[in-house]
C-alpha cells in the first residue's frame, strides 16, 4: 500500500495522472503508514530528480492552515536541494500546480539532536535552542493537483509529503535569541503592497515550539535532527494565493526578509 501511495502522489505531481479525488485504495490506513509511503515519495522524487534531501518542513503548526485541511496537528515533510532557492529568485509559474505561498520562519540544525531531551521525557522550546543556529526568512511553495484542499486526511497529507513544492530563503541571520519571535511580525507584500500580516506566535505560539516538536516527533519515524538540517516552521500568516506576473516579498523586520518572483 505505502508504496501505491507514494506512486500515486508522485504521477499527480508530475502531471500523469490527473485525478479529482484521492482513491480509497491509496489512502495509507494510518499516519505511521503515510510517512513510510512519504520516505517511498522522497526516493523516488531523488531517482529522478537527483540532489539529496536537507531537512524537514512542518505543516498545520498554524490555525488557519489547520482549519483548511481539517487537520488539527502538526505533520512533518521532507525537504529536497532540489526544490531550496535563495531570494530574488524568478520563477515559472506554470512550473506549480498552484501558487499558494506561506512566509515561515526557518532555521539551520547547528548540532546532531540526540533523541530524547535532557529530562529524558521531551524537548521544549528552552532545552531545543542551544542545537539551532541561524535563522532565515522564507517563503514556502505549497500545493496540489486535486480538486480542493478537502481531499486530504492526516495519513493522504503525509504520503503528499505535506504539500511541500519548494521554498525561497533570504539571508543567515545569527540574531534571532536577542528578540522574543513570537512578537515578530511578519508581513507579506505583493508588488510592494501588504497583503497578508501575522507574527511567530502563529506556528504553535513560538517558532522553537515547532523545532522542539520536530524533534520530539521524528525519532518516532526512524528520523532525528541533525547538523546541517534546514527547518522550516509552518505559515506564520494566511496563505497567500499567487498570480503569475507577482512580486512576493515576505518582511520579519529586523531579521530580514526574502523575495520572489512569478514569470507570467
Amino acid at each position: 500500500m505505502t508504496q501505491t501511495s507514494a506512486s500515486f502522489f508522485h504521477s499527480v505531481r508530475r502531471g500523469l495522472i490527473r485525478s479529482p479525488h484521492i482513491p480509497d485504495e491509496v489512502r495509507p490506513a494510518s499516519l505511521a503508514d503515510g510517512y513510510v509511503a512519504q520516505c517511498a515519495f522522497a526516493e523516488s522524487f531523488l531517482a529522478r530528480n537527483g540532489g539529496s534531501l536537507i531537512g524537514y518542513k512542518a505543516a498545520c503548526t498554524n490555525t488557519h492552515a489547520q482549519e483548511l485541511l481539517s487537520i488539527g496537528f502538526p505533520v512533518f515533510g521532507r525537504l529536497f536541494s532540489k526544490l531550496c532557492w535563495r531570494s530574488g529568485q524568478v520563477l515559472a509559474a506554470d512550473s506549480f500546480p498552484m501558487l499558494a505561498l506561506e512566509p515561515e520562519f526557518a532555521f539551520v540544525i547547528a548540532r546532531d539532536v540526540p533523541e530524547t531531551g535532557p529530562s529524558a521525557t521531551s524537548w521544549n522550546r528552552d532545552t531545543i535552542v542551544p542545537y539551532v543556529g541561524d535563522m532565515m526568512p522564507a517563503i514556502e511553495l505549497v500545493g496540489h493537483g486535486f480538486e480542493d484542499w478537502g481531499v486530504y486526511d492526516a495519513p493522504s497529507f503525509a504520503a503528499d509529503n505535506a504539500v511541500h513544492l519548494g521554498w525561497v530563503y533570504g539571508p543567515s541571520n545569527s540574531k534571532w535569541r536577542e528578540i522574543e519571535l513570537a512578537d515578530c511580525r511578519v508581513e507579506l507584500r505583493v508588488d510592494d503592497v501588504v497583503r497578508k500580516v501575522g507574527s511567530g506566535k502563529n506556528v504553535l505560539g513560538h517558532p522553537m515550539n515547532v523545532v522542539a516538536w520536530l524533534a520530539n516527533t521524528l525519532p518516532g519515524h526512524g528520523h532525528r535532527l541533525r547538523a546541517g538540517d534546514r527547518v522550516i516552521t509552518g505559515v506564520s500568516t494566511d496563505i497567500y494565493p499567487a498570480s503569475p506576473g507577482e512580486c512576493i516579498r515576505a518582511d520579519f523586520g529586523i531579521l530580514g526578509s526574502v523575495e520572489l518572483t512569478f514569470s507570467e
